[in-house]
């Protein structure tokens, strides 16, 4: 195994891992030093980035405490973590002292770019592991749309539970421009269930919101 030195990391869980376009400021980012890097087959790298996985004894011993990172006043190590690859795909991954994958953070761009390259020049080397199970995704949404998702069923929810039934039709008529359905019980089901897929009318009924709370600070 290699090292890979002078790249970030933002450690997410498994659930929810961004692209470096969506990092935040507020996420866990880290300043790695130095950290091994693992070429792996595409089977391999399918798994560790789809599913939790529990890696054998003999791989947390090989990376165990190798990954260095850069803090305000000094160095500290990482127990387990590394650096996977198939030279098409990247993904960083800790783990806890039983081998389970309990973080995973994507590259930057370029820090990807340059790890493909590195690993097309190195041997791949076989990982004993077991999937304990597939990571549930959100139905792949970006992160925006997982925040506008979670805003509106808790808005809805509130609504309903509190019986502001005027709200809620608004908000369906906003959504649907049906005008005839008046059983709340089913404005209500219909409005939850739509958020399986979100359109342009979320998006609107989400700014609405947004208008309305800014209003109330103000």
């Amino acid at each position: 195994m290699i090292y890979i030195y002078d790249i970030l990391l933002n450690w997410c869980d498994i659930n929810n891992v961004y692209d470096f376009y969506e990092w935040d400021l507020n996420d866990n980012l880290e300043h790695i030093k130095k950290i091994n890097l693992i070429k792996v087959d595409n089977n391999t790298i399918d798994d560790f980035i789809n599913h939790e996985i529990k890696v054998n004894q003999n791989l947390l011993e090989a990376i165990n405490s190798k990954c260095e990172v850069y803090t305000q006043d000094n160095l500290v190590f990482l127990k387990y973590a590394a650096i996977f690859t198939d030279c098409n795909r990247v993904i960083a991954i800790e783990f806890d002292k039983n081998g389970i994958s309990i973080f995973k953070s994507k590259m930057l761009i370029d820090e990807e770019t340059e790890i493909i390259d590195i690993s097309c020049r190195i041997n791949e080397i076989k990982i004993d592991y077991k999937i304990m199970k597939k990571i549930s995704k959100e139905d792949f949404l970006t992160r925006l749309e997982l925040k506008i998702k979670n805003c509106l069923i808790k808005e809805f929810k509130d609504i309903y539970t509190k019986k502001n039934y005027q709200k809620l039709k608004y908000f369906y008529h906003e959504y649907s421009n049906d005008n005839f359905e008046e059983d709340i019980n089913i404005i209500y089901k219909k409005l939850i269930n739509s958020l399986d897929k979100l359109n342009n009318n979320h998006y609107k009924i989400y700014n609405i919101i947004r208008m309305l709370y800014t209003k109330k600070k103000v």
